[in-house]
């Protein structure tokens, strides 16, 4: 699609060539990239303690004129951080949240894939099927595939958008294993439901009621919102024609490297602020992308992470003005 090639549909053969270069250092270089642990917890931690930051300034006082301006935007920070808490399911589906798989897929279970009604193994098939398909019509995440136009936008805060991608992944998980829609596939969805109807219940109660409100626009408009324009500004290409049917016609494979500063740390959650790099070698945690960024920009191929390097604003209006052209 854009002017050069990144190789985040087929790394095999720019790893070749990083292995010809170093003499096979790279193979050792990346077996000794260990997830960190301690940092994986800090990060889910900060999620968490944000959550209840907003839970609570959305509840620090009933007068109408301040519930006028805290329930809206405590329901955005509540889906902004919803949504970098959930960037985490992706390093569950990697097994590097836990040094041992069933732990780290508990851990996964519990901390992260409760909010959206799921489960790690579930999600698991649907996001492999991602780095095998990238660019492809049968990818089976493709937000990407949707001009980020006027009308896109006004359809992912009613609700449209989110509905569209459940049934998608619903359909897929139908094709890769037998028994969808029985009664135990479904229960993953229905604790989740239940968890949150829980959760605005027990708010409620305790007379924190605006703070019910805001978790309900947080999770159910702007926590889908920040998701799916994050993925859109990962893979859509700037010269992407608006009007294609990329379900019919391949997009073509194409990967960001956003910035490391606080915004892109958190919107661009558990690494993906660095998603090139992820593509390129998935089994690395996000919490060593940087010492990987870092030994590759010092080969041959640095010139491709450059050409990827952006910001999630500029991305955003270089994809808008392509996409709302006439």
């Amino acid at each position: 699609m854009e002017q050069g090639q990144d190789y985040s549909g087929n790394y095999s053969a720019l790893r070749e060539a990083v292995m010809a270069e170093t003499g096979g250092a790279y193979r050792d270089f990346l077996q000794g990239l260990k997830p960190d642990y301690r940092k994986i917890r800090q990060d889910l931690a900060l999620g968490y303690a944000m959550l209840l930051a907003a839970l609570a300034l959305v509840n620090l006082s009933h007068n109408l004129l301040w519930l006028a301006f805290t329930v809206p935007v405590g329901a955005i920070l509540i889906g902004y951080w919803i949504a970098y808490l959930q960037l985490f399911i992706h390093e569950g589906a990697h097994y590097n949240l836990a040094a041992d798989r069933k732990m780290n897929d508990r851990l996964c279970n519990a901390l992260i894939c409760w909010m959206v009604g799921t489960t790690i193994k579930d999600y698991r098939v649907i996001h492999f099927q991602h780095h095998r398909n990238l660019g492809h019509t049968d990818d089976s995440e493709r937000s990407y595939f949707n001009a980020l136009n006027n009308e896109f936008i006004i359809g992912m805060l009613l609700g449209v958008h989110p509905i569209r991608v459940f049934l998608l992944r619903r359909k897929l998980r139908q094709k890769q294993e037998s028994g969808i829609g029985t009664n135990k596939e479904m229960r993953p969805l229905v604790t989740g439901i239940l968890a949150h109807l829980a959760l605005i219940a027990a708010l409620t109660i305790a007379g924190a009621w605006p703070s019910a409100l805001a978790w309900i626009g947080g999770m159910g408009v702007l926590f889908p919102f920040f998701g799916t324009m994050r993925q859109l500004l990962e893979h859509r290409s700037a010269i992407a024609d608006p009007a294609a049917d990329y379900a019919t016609t391949d997009h073509g494979a194409l990967t960001r490297i956003f910035g490391n500063d606080a915004f892109s740390r958190t919107f661009g959650g558990a690494g993906f602020n660095r998603h090139l790099l992820h593509h390129w070698e998935p089994l690395v945690s996000y919490t060593r992308l940087g010492d990987m960024e870092a030994y590759l920009m010092n080969t041959k191929i640095a010139p491709v992470i450059e050409s990827r390097r952006t910001t999630y604003f500029k991305t955003f209006m270089e994809l808008y003005k392509n996409d709302n052209h006439p």
